[in-house]
């Protein structure tokens, strides 16, 4: 998997979890908070990277703000890519 592949999958990821969460009557902050406690725990399982940490703030920021998926990220790219 490329970089760029594994940035739309956090993305996408983080989206769908916030939507989910949304959905599920929990408010914004509880949303935040559900996901700073999961990255809290990356770097103790050696899978923290602030790149990823990146994608997957803004896919829960785009989902609290109502906003449809970054069509950039909905989907992976072709396949053999980069």
């Amino acid at each position: 998997m490329t970089p760029d592949e594994c940035r739309a999958v956090a993305y996408r990821l983080e989206h769908h979890f916030a939507e989910k969460m949304l959905g599920a009557g929990k408010t914004p902050d509880t949303v935040r908070a559900a996901m700073e406690r999961a990255q809290v725990h990356l770097p103790e399982l050696r899978a923290y990277s602030a790149d990823l940490d990146r994608m997957k703030r803004l896919g829960v920021e785009d989902a609290l703000a109502g906003k449809p998926m970054d069509r950039r990220f909905a989907a992976p790219g072709p396949r053999g890519a980069g």
